[in-house]
């Protein structure tokens, strides 16, 4: 009686491994298949500004501060290094007092911190903002 019990059993435990086997979730091959192309992800832009570039955003700050056209506002960018910019603005046609240079940091957008026809202090630019000497020098500081 203990033979057949234990055969009864080593037939039921076969079987429940064969229904597993057989009735298991198979694995496609379809799916499965290499890429060999880069898979696109969902990754930000990230852009210094909401603008296109430097001169763009440069002319749009100036517009909205001295309240001009932007067609009225020529910007040209001298020299520019990661966060830091500089150059010159014309309003209009130009003339006296229509032009000026500028100095301007990257943060959230391009912030203009200077512009005008006089002195720029130099100690202030380079201890508050951290302008380096291959913007302010030679035509703002010494």
């Amino acid at each position: 009686m203990r033979l057949k019990v234990l055969t009864l059993l080593a037939f039921l435990v076969l079987g429940v491994f064969a229904y597993y086997f057989i009735n298991r979730p198979s694995v496609s091959n379809q799916n499965i298949t290499p890429s060999l192309t880069p898979t696109p992800t969902n990754q930000q832009t990230v852009s210094p500004t909401y603008y296109p570039d430097t001169k763009s955003a440069i002319q749009a700050f100036m517009a909205n501060k001295y309240k001009k056209q932007l067609s009225e506002v020529k910007i040209t960018v001298d020299k520019e290094v990661p966060g830091y910019a500089a150059g010159t603005v014309m309003f209009g046609e130009g003339g006296p007092g229509e032009a000026g240079a500028w100095l301007a940091v990257l943060g959230n957008g391009w912030n203009v911190v200077w512009d005008g026809n006089g002195n720029v202090d130099c100690v202030k630019m380079r201890q508050e903002y951290g302008f380096p000497d291959t913007i302010l020098k030679p035509n703002f500081c010494n």
